[in-house]
């Protein structure tokens, strides 16, 4: 199975939407960004706009989108997308599906929320304008 996770930022990247997951088991309860399965034959950029308007409402585009990182694992990819929405875009975003999407700080997501360890990492790269590629594998 292959995944996109994106971490849409507003304000110059001071707010960010995250969605409160409620599955799979290992991630209830806790924040990630927001994005799904790649299905088949979809380009993995395609996905991440699908996804990103099937969970916050929020239209995006492709060029919206850039691809910052991946997270290999033995069941497949998740691929790591970040974007820096205008005001109007952002503060369209809502919860439109069965797991509650947010909008908070980055530091309250990066220091108080409980979020996934490897999305805090990713979080944190999202962020960083000097970071051409992140990789990381879990086994």
């Amino acid at each position: 199975m292959n995944y996109v996770c994106g971490f849409a930022f507003g304000e110059e990247y001071s707010r960010v939407a995250l969605v409160l997951k409620n599955r799979p088991d290992f991630l209830k309860g806790k924040y990630n960004g927001i994005g799904g399965k790649i299905d088949d034959g979809e380009n993995p950029e395609k996905a991440m706009v699908r996804e990103f308007q099937e969970e916050t409402g929020c239209i995006t585009t492709l060029d919206d989108w850039n691809y910052f990182g991946e997270l290999s694992f033995s069941g497949g990819v998740v691929r790591f997308y970040n974007a820096l929405l205008d005001s109007d875009s952002f503060n369209s975003i809502r919860t439109v599906e069965d797991e509650e999407i947010q909008i908070v700080s980055v530091d309250a997501a990066l220091y108080q929320l409980p979020l996934d360890i490897h999305a805090r990492d990713f979080l944190m790269f999202a962020m960083r304008d000097d970071i051409e590629f992140i990789e990381l594998t879990v086994k």
